[in-house]
């Protein structure tokens, strides 16, 4: 996938117009979080035509409904190592969705 120009500067904006927003399921999520910072990195909202959530079950069922979790990222976004990954790429840690920010990965926690 191409990134157009700059798309480093608005990742850094979406991480750090976040890191003191709590976790909400349906907003701010690992999920939501990811989908905004690729949404800013290449203008493709990968949300649209997804069921949308609010509590953990409806979250669960969203990921049931277009099939799992990684089936779903595979579909849309190449697979490679976690040793390759490098900032912007997406990584699932058993369910949850993470963004490598450079030597970490970044996630919406309970205070941001």
């Amino acid at each position: 996938m191409t990134r157009p120009d700059q798309w480093d500067k608005r990742l850094f904006e979406v991480v750090t117009g976040r890191l003191k927003t709590p976790f909400a399921w349906g907003t701010n999520d690992c999920v939501t979080f990811a989908a905004a910072c690729v949404e800013s990195m290449v203008g493709i909202n990968y949300l649209d035509g997804m069921p949308t959530w609010d509590d953990e079950a409806s979250a669960l069922a969203a990921i049931q409904e277009v099939g799992g979790m990684k089936p779903w990222l595979d579909s849309h976004f190449a697979s490679i190592s976690p040793l390759e990954a490098q900032r912007g790429d997406l990584g699932l840690v058993g369910t949850a969705l993470n963004v490598c920010v450079g030597r970490g990965w970044a996630a919406p926690s309970g205070d941001g």
